[in-house]
């Protein structure tokens, strides 16, 4: 709805809350997107109005005496039209033509409300979670597109009839998942909900229909699987939870394919005898230039593989490519069989469009080595800050901007590894939640960045088409065409 409003009158901007997000980082966000109107007043560039966006507006923490002082500054900002500048103490900054959404879990169950006095300047409106025919309507126009793609050849029955089914497999899976694997203290992290049901589609959709998934059903449920296993099972902490989790995919399969369903399941499975298949997207090498015999860059096609053994050569001969460019950081690993499914895990989550991970284990199980080897294989410039006494907030958001420059205008991948030992300010955190929900970090570039950024950006914006023919495009276009390609 945002992305329809009349860009010559309206402008959108999105904030994201966490129990960090301190005033101060709320006002420099509402500061970096307006300029003076006139005397002491600010409103949005351009004479424009401008909605704000504010996604889990109830997450700031309390402080002791129970008040969410985050919130406080937002209702300030609604209530009274302005903000008192907390740089400047006693310093009025009227802010006009701002106009405010914001977005919250229901409250209960540790979710916390937010106070009546900033509540009362809303009109809520309770969002309830789509029904099963809705899931269908959503996920099933998506595969319908990707298996049945309009002029071009159809694809064998088998995989089309077998693709018709996937919604309400995906959607069964899903809720017997949420069912049996509930939260607990020691699992707190077993929240399972539609982002989850749109990330194993996500995954299916990586991989080509008509080149990989051939004219039978084995390849597409295993894929299914594997794309389960991704999204829920390697969310699991136990042996029992993973066993539970196996079993219950198998009967699924059962449910909807029969017989024949549970066999591909099982012809696909792994030389450990108890692994899904795997899929990845490096298996193939690039053709020779005929002319300087340099190897072009390889094609990157998400496929099955074919055995263990043959990931295994892959990925050391993978290795040996790293040690050569990278004689510093040279990876010496074992690749036992756990090592090659993480590696994959890791290397699945970089290939995804905003996949980002978090990588839970003991010290010196190869987190970060694995990480800088999938990060390399993926094609992407890895960053790790170096921390050091001095080093701040300040410090880490000049260490986004040559990742900012690198991704937004040359579109190259970037990879940010950040290990708990980095955290020195808990702000840190706060900044990259920010930035994983939104992908723009408040005030990052003065004007004279942003405006070489602009002028970067408009030559590929221009290369790829997507300007109107005869009319130059806007700065909020291209700025929000750079945050899209960060």
């Amino acid at each position: 709805h945002l992305a329809q409003q009349d860009r010559s009158s309206t402008i959108c901007k999105k904030l994201s809350f966490s129990s960090a997000t301190t005033p101060l980082i709320f006002q420099r966000a509402v500061e970096g997107s307006v300029e003076k109107r006139q005397g002491r007043t600010l409103g949005p560039p351009g004479g424009k109005s401008m909605v704000v966006f504010v996604d889990d507006i109830s997450m700031p923490e309390y402080n002791e005496w129970g008040d969410q002082i985050t919130l406080e500054i937002l209702r300030q900002l609604v209530e009274s039209k302005g903000l008192y500048n907390l740089d400047k103490p006693g310093e009025w900054n009227a802010i006009v033509d701002l106009r405010f959404v914001g977005a919250m879990l229901r409250p209960g169950g540790g979710k916390a409300d937010i106070p009546n006095r900033a509540k009362r300047h809303f009109h809520v409106v309770n969002v309830a979670l789509p029904s099963v025919a809705s899931m269908q309507q959503i996920f099933g126009s998506m595969v319908e597109a990707h298996f049945r793609p309009e002029g071009a050849e159809p694809l064998p029955d088998a995989v089309t009839a077998a693709a018709d089914k996937l919604v309400a497999l995906t959607v069964n899976l899903w809720d017997k998942v949420k069912q049996k694997m509930l939260p607990t203290p020691a699992k707190f992290h077993y929240i399972f909900n539609l982002r989850d049901l749109a990330r194993v589609f996500q995954g299916i959709f990586l991989c080509p229909a008509r080149e990989v998934l051939g004219a039978t059903l084995g390849p597409l449920v295993r894929l299914w699987a594997h794309e389960c296993e991704r999204v829920f099972a390697d969310r699991l902490v136990d042996d029992n939870d993973k066993q539970w989790f196996a079993s219950a995919l198998v009967k699924s399969v059962e449910g909807a394919y029969g017989k024949e369903g549970a066999a591909a399941l099982a012809a696909g499975v792994g030389s450990s005898g108890s692994a899904p298949p795997l899929f990845v997207d490096f298996m193939r090498d690039g053709e020779e230039d005929p002319e300087t015999g340099e190897e072009l860059e390889a094609p990157r096609v998400y496929e099955p593989v074919p055995s263990l053994d043959d990931l295994r050569s892959r990925v050391e001969h993978k290795m040996g490519l790293f040690n050569e460019a990278h004689k510093l950081n040279a990876a010496q690993l074992v690749l036992f069989d756990d090592a090659l499914a993480h590696f994959t895990r890791v290397s699945r989550i970089l290939r995804t469009p905003r996949g980002s991970a978090l990588l839970i284990g003991v010290g010196g199980s190869g987190k970060q080595s694995l990480t800088r080897l999938a990060a390399y294989v993926a094609d992407c410039t890895l960053f790790q800050p170096a921390v050091t006494k001095s080093y701040n907030a300040t410090s880490l958001l000049e260490d986004f901007k040559p990742l900012y420059r690198r991704a937004g205008v040359q579109g190259r991948g970037c990879a940010l590894l950040f290990t708990d030992k980095e955290i020195k300010e808990e702000s840190f955190l706060e900044y990259v939640n920010i930035f994983l929900n939104t992908g723009e970090l408040p005030n990052l570039f003065p004007r004279d960045e942003y405006d070489a950024i602009l002028g970067d950006v408009a030559a590929v914006y221009q290369k790829l088409g997507l300007a109107e023919p005869g009319r130059e495009p806007a700065a909020e276009d291209l700025w929000a065409f750079f945050i899209d390609r960060v």
